[in-house]
Protein backbone atom coordinates (compact mmCIF):
# COMPACT_ATOMS: atom_id res chain seq x y z
CA UNK A 1 0.00 0.00 0.00
CA UNK A 2 2.33 2.87 -1.13
CA UNK A 3 1.99 6.38 -0.23
CA UNK A 4 3.31 9.50 -1.33
CA UNK A 5 6.55 10.04 0.82
CA UNK A 6 6.14 12.00 3.18
CA UNK A 7 9.86 12.88 4.12
CA UNK A 8 9.54 10.81 7.26
CA UNK A 9 12.11 8.25 8.03
CA UNK A 10 9.63 5.52 9.87
CA UNK A 11 9.99 2.94 6.99
CA UNK A 12 13.40 3.31 6.53
CA UNK A 13 14.62 1.00 9.64
CA UNK A 14 17.66 -0.99 8.08
CA UNK A 15 19.88 -0.69 10.94
CA UNK A 16 19.98 -4.46 11.88
CA UNK A 17 21.95 -5.07 8.95
CA UNK A 18 24.71 -3.52 10.64
CA UNK A 19 24.34 -6.60 13.24
CA UNK A 20 24.79 -9.56 11.15
CA UNK A 21 25.81 -11.56 14.29
CA UNK A 22 22.26 -10.73 16.16
CA UNK A 23 20.18 -11.09 13.28
CA UNK A 24 21.67 -13.73 10.43
CA UNK A 25 21.37 -16.80 13.03
CA UNK A 26 17.53 -16.45 13.03
CA UNK A 27 17.42 -17.29 8.88
CA UNK A 28 20.91 -16.68 7.36
CA UNK A 29 19.64 -16.53 4.03
CA UNK A 30 16.94 -14.39 4.56
CA UNK A 31 19.68 -12.03 5.91
CA UNK A 32 21.75 -11.93 3.00
CA UNK A 33 19.12 -11.49 0.85
CA UNK A 34 17.41 -8.58 2.29
CA UNK A 35 20.85 -6.98 2.59
CA UNK A 36 21.56 -7.52 -0.88
CA UNK A 37 18.25 -6.24 -1.97
CA UNK A 38 18.49 -3.01 0.19
CA UNK A 39 22.08 -2.36 -1.81
CA UNK A 40 20.59 -2.88 -4.96
CA UNK A 41 17.53 -0.79 -4.55
CA UNK A 42 17.34 2.86 -5.08
CA UNK A 43 14.68 3.19 -2.79
CA UNK A 44 13.74 0.57 -0.39
CA UNK A 45 10.07 0.72 -1.12
CA UNK A 46 11.34 -1.02 -4.54
CA UNK A 47 13.05 -3.59 -3.36
CA UNK A 48 10.29 -6.25 -3.54
CA UNK A 49 10.92 -6.00 -7.23
CA UNK A 50 14.40 -7.57 -6.76
CA UNK A 51 13.79 -10.57 -4.80
CA UNK A 52 12.76 -12.45 -1.86
CA UNK A 53 9.26 -14.16 -3.01
CA UNK A 54 9.73 -15.30 -6.81
CA UNK A 55 6.42 -16.17 -6.59
CA UNK A 56 4.34 -12.78 -5.18
CA UNK A 57 3.12 -10.09 -7.03
CA UNK A 58 2.71 -7.02 -5.92
CA UNK A 59 0.31 -4.29 -6.39
CA UNK A 60 2.58 -0.76 -6.86
CA UNK A 61 0.10 2.49 -7.61
CA UNK A 62 -0.01 5.16 -5.04
CA UNK A 63 -2.51 4.79 -2.82
CA UNK A 64 -4.67 8.44 -2.49
CA UNK A 65 -6.84 9.70 0.28
CA UNK A 66 -10.20 10.30 -1.82
CA UNK A 67 -12.85 7.52 -1.50
CA UNK A 68 -13.63 7.13 -5.13
CA UNK A 69 -9.77 6.68 -6.37
CA UNK A 70 -9.45 4.67 -3.30
CA UNK A 71 -12.40 2.29 -4.59
CA UNK A 72 -10.88 1.81 -8.01
CA UNK A 73 -7.51 1.54 -6.22
CA UNK A 74 -8.74 -1.55 -4.14
CA UNK A 75 -10.64 -2.39 -7.35
CA UNK A 76 -7.52 -3.14 -9.66
CA UNK A 77 -5.94 -4.69 -6.51
CA UNK A 78 -8.30 -7.44 -6.03
CA UNK A 79 -8.38 -7.98 -9.49
CA UNK A 80 -4.80 -8.07 -9.96
CA UNK A 81 -4.76 -10.62 -6.80
CA UNK A 82 -7.79 -12.59 -8.00
CA UNK A 83 -5.42 -15.85 -8.15
CA UNK A 84 -3.37 -15.23 -4.64
CA UNK A 85 -4.10 -17.46 -1.84
CA UNK A 86 -3.05 -14.92 0.52
CA UNK A 87 -2.71 -10.98 0.60
CA UNK A 88 -0.23 -8.88 2.66
CA UNK A 89 -2.25 -5.80 3.62
CA UNK A 90 1.25 -3.37 4.29
CA UNK A 91 -0.62 0.10 5.19
CA UNK A 92 1.89 2.67 6.92
CA UNK A 93 -0.02 2.10 10.14
CA UNK A 94 -2.22 -0.30 10.22
CA UNK A 95 -5.78 -0.69 10.55
CA UNK A 96 -8.23 1.94 10.21
CA UNK A 97 -8.93 4.42 13.43
CA UNK A 98 -11.64 6.49 14.50
CA UNK A 99 -9.92 9.58 14.18
CA UNK A 100 -9.18 9.05 10.71
CA UNK A 101 -12.12 8.35 8.54
CA UNK A 102 -12.07 7.04 4.99
CA UNK A 103 -11.45 10.05 2.48
CA UNK A 104 -9.59 12.28 5.25
CA UNK A 105 -6.27 13.76 4.71
CA UNK A 106 -3.96 11.02 5.38
CA UNK A 107 -6.31 8.23 5.72
CA UNK A 108 -4.27 6.58 3.10
CA UNK A 109 -1.96 5.25 5.63
CA UNK A 110 -4.77 2.55 7.23
CA UNK A 111 -6.53 0.06 5.63
CA UNK A 112 -10.09 -0.46 6.67
CA UNK A 113 -12.31 -3.15 7.65
CA UNK A 114 -14.25 -3.02 4.85
CA UNK A 115 -11.62 -3.17 2.56
CA UNK A 116 -10.15 -6.12 4.29
CA UNK A 117 -13.96 -8.34 4.52
CA UNK A 118 -14.23 -7.91 0.46
CA UNK A 119 -10.86 -9.33 0.24
CA UNK A 120 -11.25 -11.88 2.66
CA UNK A 121 -15.15 -12.79 1.34
CA UNK A 122 -13.31 -12.59 -2.02
CA UNK A 123 -11.34 -16.22 -0.81
CA UNK A 124 -7.81 -14.80 -0.15
CA UNK A 125 -6.03 -15.24 3.60
CA UNK A 126 -5.29 -12.08 4.71
CA UNK A 127 -2.10 -10.99 6.64
CA UNK A 128 -2.16 -7.19 7.68
CA UNK A 129 1.29 -5.04 9.21
CA UNK A 130 -0.04 -3.26 12.20
CA UNK A 131 1.76 -0.34 14.08
CA UNK A 132 1.22 -0.22 17.54
CA UNK A 133 -0.42 3.03 19.25
CA UNK A 134 1.11 4.70 22.24
CA UNK A 135 -1.55 4.92 24.42
CA UNK A 136 -2.95 1.20 25.06
CA UNK A 137 -1.43 -1.90 26.27
CA UNK A 138 -0.03 -4.23 23.58
CA UNK A 139 -1.49 -6.83 24.82
CA UNK A 140 -4.79 -5.52 24.94
CA UNK A 141 -4.42 -4.38 21.86
CA UNK A 142 -3.50 -7.06 19.87
CA UNK A 143 -6.62 -9.20 21.44
CA UNK A 144 -8.87 -6.70 20.91
CA UNK A 145 -8.03 -6.31 17.10
CA UNK A 146 -7.32 -9.81 16.68
CA UNK A 147 -11.27 -10.60 17.54
CA UNK A 148 -12.84 -7.98 15.80
CA UNK A 149 -10.81 -9.34 12.58
CA UNK A 150 -12.34 -12.80 13.39
CA UNK A 151 -15.67 -10.92 13.41
CA UNK A 152 -15.04 -8.82 10.30
CA UNK A 153 -14.15 -12.07 8.41
CA UNK A 154 -15.73 -14.97 9.78
CA UNK A 155 -12.04 -16.59 9.42
CA UNK A 156 -11.16 -20.12 10.16
CA UNK A 157 -8.50 -19.09 12.81
CA UNK A 158 -6.94 -15.74 13.13
CA UNK A 159 -3.08 -15.39 14.11
CA UNK A 160 -1.34 -12.35 16.10
CA UNK A 161 2.62 -11.96 15.23
CA UNK A 162 3.95 -9.71 17.92
CA UNK A 163 7.35 -8.00 17.47
CA UNK A 164 9.21 -5.69 19.72
CA UNK A 165 7.68 -2.89 17.23
CA UNK A 166 5.04 -3.63 15.72
CA UNK A 167 2.23 -6.71 15.15
CA UNK A 168 1.14 -8.69 11.88
CA UNK A 169 -2.81 -10.00 11.89
CA UNK A 170 -3.20 -13.30 9.86
CA UNK A 171 -7.18 -14.52 8.98
CA UNK A 172 -6.87 -17.75 7.52
CA UNK A 173 -9.00 -19.03 5.16
CA UNK A 174 -10.79 -22.77 5.98
CA UNK A 175 -8.74 -24.01 2.93
CA UNK A 176 -5.37 -22.76 4.20
CA UNK A 177 -5.69 -23.79 7.76
CA UNK A 178 -3.37 -26.41 7.79
CA UNK A 179 -0.77 -24.79 5.41
CA UNK A 180 -0.69 -21.87 7.49
CA UNK A 181 -1.04 -23.36 10.66
CA UNK A 182 2.19 -25.11 10.09
CA UNK A 183 3.84 -21.70 8.84
CA UNK A 184 2.95 -20.50 12.18
CA UNK A 185 4.97 -22.54 13.39
CA UNK A 186 7.43 -22.42 12.50
CA UNK A 187 7.89 -18.56 12.92
CA UNK A 188 7.26 -19.77 16.51
CA UNK A 189 10.48 -22.68 16.07
CA UNK A 190 12.62 -19.84 14.13
CA UNK A 191 11.88 -16.78 15.30
CA UNK A 192 10.58 -17.17 19.01
CA UNK A 193 12.81 -14.75 20.90
CA UNK A 194 11.92 -12.08 18.27
CA UNK A 195 8.19 -12.85 17.09
CA UNK A 196 5.24 -14.42 19.56
CA UNK A 197 2.81 -16.11 17.32
CA UNK A 198 -0.80 -16.78 19.01
CA UNK A 199 -3.45 -18.36 17.74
Amino acid sequence: MLTSDDKRSDGRRISYLQSPSKWSDYDKDLFEQLKDCVKKARDIRQAERHCLIPSAIYFTENLPDQCDQRQVFFEKMLQRFKDRDLIFFDPDNGLEIKSKPKGRKHSSKYVYWDEVSSAFKQGHSILIYQHFPRNKKRKDFITEKAAVLRDRTSAAEVYSFRTPYTAFFLAVQEKQREDLRRQAEEVTKGWKEQIEVVL
